[in-house]
């Protein structure tokens, strides 16, 4: 799938573009304080439960931490 392309009707990427994508979040998400990564890991979350253990991951934040 290359960019701009539409989400396959199951919703689910490759995994490798779900690792890229965890990956560039993880960058762009840098320096951020930390309560917006934890907003964030929980908003994605409530939109999909694998994307934001992904997101957790890559910012290296454990679940535990995020509130619910």
């Amino acid at each position: 799938m290359k960019h701009g392309q539409p989400v396959p009707a199951d919703g689910v990427s490759p995994p490798l573009n779900r690792a890229v994508l965890f990956a560039n979040t993880g960058r762009a998400m840098g320096d951020a304080p930390r309560e917006v990564k934890l907003r964030h890991i929980g908003n994605c979350l409530k939109a999909d439960a694998a994307y934001g253990k992904g997101v957790a991951a890559a910012l290296g934040i454990p679940l535990r931490e995020v509130p619910k």
